[in-house]
């Protein structure tokens, strides 16, 4: 079976840069994505934030900010509760009931030895989904995307997320009162794509430097495909 979307995306942002800049495809094989949990009131977060920074760039990441630290002496600004959420229902698809802080997941599943795993691209592999991400144009109404999917014999999701380009932060309260943390590929933005000509709004966010857009299966830990696309090739962001 094969299942198709094209979707449209509004944002205010400023004109478009040369169109062949403006989009990706992905290759013949899958590209991994990995999702970090992480909170700046967690001391044992700041490494892992790290480690995602220095994953190669054909790795797609993620930086998820729980709220659940919340509460314990720090409010983190990037976190939201709808991402504390996404980690119970991703924890949930592997049978799973405990939620913590770092936890990182490759395509879909927990990986509990991060520190020593080097990530890599399996370019042996033959994906099962695949993507082309696209900035079309700029109208009165903001930004327009296109994301089109095409699976082969398996089930499809696809989601979306704008991400943070790198930063840093100065905590003044809680475990990690005192320190400065460099914060990487924090999701800002994200929402599941269903159905076939969905309009979806972005809200103007000057921050978000990249749109992540990936394929995974609906009820299982299995993450089929993903692709990225740098803003600053399509748009000028206000700073």
């Amino acid at each position: 079976m094969v299942y198709r979307w094209m979707g449209w995306l509004s944002a205010c942002w400023l004109p478009l840069a040369a169109a062949p800049l403006c989009q990706v495809s992905s290759p013949a094989y899958p590209l991994p994505l990995v999702e970090l949990y992480t909170s700046e009131g967690c001391s044992s977060c700041p490494p892992a934030d790290a480690w995602l920074g220095r994953l190669p760039p054909e790795v797609n990441a993620l930086a998820w900010h729980v709220d659940y630290w919340n509460g314990l002496g720090w409010t983190d600004t990037l976190s939201q509760a709808a991402w504390s959420r996404r980690q119970r229902q991703m924890v949930q698809r592997e049978g799973g009931n405990v939620v913590y802080t770092p936890q990182v997941m490759l395509n879909g599943r927990s990986l509990e030895a991060w520190e020593g795993i080097r990530v890599q691209t399996a370019r042996q592999a033959r994906a099962r989904v695949s993507l082309q991400l696209q900035v079309l144009s700029q109208d009165a109404q903001g930004l327009q995307v296109a994301l089109q999917g095409k699976a082969e014999g398996v089930p499809v999701r696809y989601q979306l997320a704008l991400t943070r380009a790198p930063f840093s932060h100065a905590i003044a309260r809680g475990e990690n009162a005192g320190r400065t943390l460099s914060h990487q590929h924090a999701v800002l933005w994200s929402a599941e794509v269903t159905g076939d000509g969905q309009t979806i709004r972005l809200p103007a966010v000057a921050e978000a430097a990249r749109l992540v857009a990936w394929a995974d299966a609906p009820n299982a830990p299995q993450v089929w495909q993903s692709v990225s696309l740098p803003l600053n090739r399509c748009v000028s962001v206000p700073g």
